[in-house]
């Protein structure tokens, strides 16, 4: 690991580093392809961190703002109450215990 973080990039270094093609090394670029050299994180998980980037970059600027990501929060709230309240039924309405006032749990 040691030998990775002290070996000098070469030009095939540069052009595999470069991601996004622009002729150029952004930092998060150099460290991601120099922790997946260590085995320390596999192309699958940047690619899972990527989604859920973009998932929350909702102007798609490459940034995240504060505003966005409480949409973002908004949205993961709203969705998981969607899933639970379809857990309650197959019909998607709360199924009641006869005599009761409380709701029975799913089946």
């Amino acid at each position: 690991m040691d030998k990775i973080l002290h070996k000098r990039i070469t030009i095939a270094d540069f052009i595999a580093f470069d991601d996004n093609g622009d002729g150029q090394i952004e930092k998060s670029e150099f460290v991601l392809h120099k922790l997946q050299l260590m085995g320390l994180i596999e192309q699958a998980d940047i690619d899972r961190a990527q989604k859920e980037f973009a998932l929350m970059d909702e102007d798609g600027s490459g940034m995240i703002s504060m505003e966005e990501l409480h949409e973002f929060l908004k949205e993961r709230d709203r969705e998981k109450a969607r899933r639970q309240a379809a857990q309650l039924h197959p019909n998607g309405k709360p199924k009641y215990n006869s005599g009761t006032d409380k709701i029975a749990p799913a089946s």
